[in-house]
């Protein structure tokens, strides 16, 4: 078969693992969401630039599009997923799919924030079309990432950045006390944070433990909370059940 006919499929499928709608994939890589449904149904192919921004973002290489031929690395996992069950091929995608999102989230993170978010309502559109113009965002002082900060309720101020740099989720933002969450969070930057309760396992977030609050990933563990650092020079922080312990809010980008 021709790399043509392939190149239809190819994307419908690496579109369907990542959840995405064709509108949704238009929008990561910047074309029309006629141009994805004609790419499709093979009566349009893309051009090489644009297969190599779907390559980047299905995390394949441009001949896994063009022609569906592996990865070198497909080609030592593959066979191993295929003889597993169902289920365990299905925690095996999870899994994967996970530590991609993790990485992207990461990756996102150390990039510079130049790009307009997309507007939701009047207040996003006026941040759209102005994105220098100042922003008020809540500011509660400063989190550890170190070996805590002891904080008072977190005594708010407010705080006028540009609002391209505000995240549209963010609640609030907090500055960062420490090198422990570095190269990533550097010491003394912004952080944004959104306010919930509960965070899925493998989050970044801003956590109380004994009246110091953190910025730590958070692994939760058979009987007990982990306090991750990016910084290998840090060691994990172990949460007992007899200590204090507050989810204050998960970082947004």
């Amino acid at each position: 078969m021709s790399s043509e006919n392939k190149i239809p499929q190819q994307i419908l499928v690496s579109r369907s693992k990542l959840g995405l709608t064709q509108g949704e994939l238009a929008e990561r890589i910047g074309v029309s969401k006629q141009s994805v449904s004609n790419w499709e149904t093979g009566s349009k192919t893309p051009r090489m630039g644009v297969l190599q921004k779907m390559a980047d973002l299905f995390n394949v290489s441009v001949g896994y599009l063009t022609d569906g031929q592996p990865d070198e690395a497909d080609s030592e996992i593959l066979p191993i997923y295929r003889k597993l069950t169902t289920t365990r091929q299905h925690k095996v995608y999870d899994f994967a799919n996970n530590q991609l999102i993790e990485q992207k989230k990461l990756e996102a993170l150390t990039q510079p924030r130049h790009a307009v978010r997309p507007a939701k309502d009047k207040a996003d559109q006026a941040d759209a079309d102005n994105p220098d113009a100042l922003k008020e965002i809540d500011w509660y002082g400063y989190v550890s990432a170190g070996t805590g900060e002891f904080m008072i309720d977190f005594g708010k101020k407010d705080q006028e950045l540009p609002a391209s740099q505000i995240p549209r989720e963010a609640d609030f933002c907090l500055t960062v006390n420490g090198n422990s969450m570095e190269p990533v969070f550097k010491d003394g930057s912004l952080v944004f944070v959104k306010r919930q309760e509960e965070l899925s396992n493998g989050a970044i977030g801003v956590v109380i433990v004994d009246n110091d609050a953190f910025l730590k990933r958070i692994w939760f563990e058979t009987d007990h909370a982990r306090l991750e650092s990016f910084n290998p020079k840090y060691p994990d922080r172990i949460i007992s059940d007899f200590q204090d312990f507050r989810i204050v809010g998960k970082v947004v980008l």
